[in-house]
């Protein structure tokens, strides 16, 4: 019943639906998206600090200093989930930290390290 009343276009979509309850509006965050695709185009690593703190302080400019409003925890996950390609640039990046903390020297220590407790 529902799928039928979407095509019909008489139930918005979850999305849609939620709009109204979201903390910017679509613009913004298609603000916020593009800035994160530029800052990670010149280097800078796309991670859920950096997301969240870019959206707080929109919020923070946007309302007076006594009435200051927390984004939330679950914020950034949403967003990236409504921005695949900033997902994949986070999925990328963390990939890139993990292949650079993990060397073929550390690697040899940790084990010899481990074979010499074990003894």
């Amino acid at each position: 019943m529902t799928l039928r009343r979407r095509v019909a276009g008489t139930q918005a979509t979850r999305r849609d639906a939620n709009r109204d309850r979201q903390i910017f509006d679509y613009r913004e965050e298609e603000a916020i998206a593009e800035h994160c695709l530029m800052m990670a185009d010149r280097g800078f690593p796309l991670t859920f600090d950096f997301l969240h703190r870019i959206a707080q302080a929109i919020i923070n400019d946007r309302t007076s200093s006594n009435n200051e409003y927390d984004i939330g925890r679950h914020w950034v996950r949403g967003f990236l989930d409504r921005y695949p390609t900033l997902d994949q640039r986070y999925i990328a990046y963390q990939e890139r930290v993990r292949k650079s903390a993990v060397r073929k020297d550390i690697r040899q220590l940790f084990y010899r390290d481990l074979a010499n407790l074990a003894c």
